[in-house]
């Protein structure tokens, strides 16, 4: 090894370090400068000395040098506008829509997260032939009341999709009908008008009528969102609660009471648990009675769940069935 090019190969390699730091370590526009120059001397020294080992006449070095001087400045140059330049340029917009979330701009990794969560959200945009999933506007009609998943048949499906309030569960008292859930479809969804009655009274403490609520009862309390809608009363307890899983699939929980009687739904059961005559006036719901779906005072907190969604109480494993009832069901009360 001839010693002359031992100073120049160490020089060589110093050169090599600081051409890895400028591709790539995240630097500033200074620091880029100050090892480009750097990088610049040691080559070109580097350069010098290597002719000059080998000899080389000194127009020929300098023309050595000359080259080496604007290579390297090419490169320097073209790694300042890759790395610098063409940042100052924002790139196309690019726009991701689904569930309402419009993002346009440079895409971050959560926003990538957040397209694929969209995928399957109706409003998400696909290219190509593909077709987009949807729901099925003109699906079959399911109400789960508890754990009783109910498909209506015949007469009452036919009343219920020509949005007509179709009784499901009524009291009956001498001959008398008094609707407590009716469930129909209006503009392609599936909703229900229900009544609720305050303990030993006659008169609806809450109505749910086309999708507007009245209360009435002044010690209860009512909070809603677009897809759920909850009744709390006195004690803060929640008595009903009915929940829109799809656009043609309805959850009702609660207790439906009248004068004399009280029906239990939604209790992680198989069947409608009533209760009658002065029982059902005295009865007081336990506070766990339902999980607490909002937060309230509502006027506080309008429109405003709990996060994360409490437990709901749990169904049997042979609850996965529908029934298929063709007419409602009406409960008689003596007095």
């Amino acid at each position: 090894m001839r010693k002359d090019l031992v100073q120049p190969g160490l020089e060589f390699l110093a050169s090599v370090v600081v051409t890895i730091v400028l591709a790539m370590l995240p630097i500033t526009r200074v620091l880029y400068v100050s090892l480009s120059l750097a990088a610049a001397a040691l080559f070109l020294h580097i350069t010098w000395r290597v002719t000059g080992a080998l000899r080389y006449k000194i127009r020929k070095r300098q023309i050595c040098c000359s080259a080496a001087a604007l290579t390297l400045t090419a490169l320097l140059t073209w790694g300042w506008f890759s790395r610098f330049a063409a940042t100052q340029t924002p790139p196309p917009a690019i726009t991701v829509s689904g569930n309402n979330n419009v993002v346009t701009g440079p895409v971050s990794g959560g926003q990538v997260v957040g397209t694929i969560n969209n995928f399957y959200s109706a409003s998400a945009p696909l290219q190509g032939s593909s077709p987009i999933f949807s729901e099925d506007t003109n699906a079959h009609p399911i109400f789960s009341i508890g754990c009783m998943n109910i498909a209506p048949i015949k007469g009452l499906l036919d009343r219920i999709n020509r949005g007509e309030p179709s009784p499901f569960l009524s009291f009956s008292r001498e001959g008398t009908q008094t609707p407590v859930i009716s469930p129909y479809v209006k503009d392609g969804l599936l909703t229900a008008d229900v009544s609720l009655f305050a303990p030993g009274q006659v008169y609806e403490a809450f109505s749910l009528r086309g999708g507007k609520f009245h209360l009435l009862a002044p010690n209860w309390d009512v909070n809603a969102s677009e897809r759920a809608i909850e009744v709390v009363n006195e004690s803060g307890v929640p008595i009903f609660q009915l929940i829109r899983s799809s656009t043609k699939h309805l959850h009702i929980d609660g207790l439906f009471r009248t004068k004399n009687a009280v029906l239990f739904l939604g209790r992680g059961g198989l069947i409608i648990q009533p209760i009658l005559g002065d029982a059902a006036n005295r009865y007081v719901p336990p506070t766990d009675f339902l999980p607490k779906m909002f937060r309230y005072p509502s006027w506080q907190h309008p429109g405003e769940m709990i996060e994360p969604q409490p437990a709901r109480p749990a169904c049997p494993p042979d609850s996965q069935g529908i029934m298929a009832i063709s007419d409602g069901v009406s409960l008689p009360i003596r007095e």
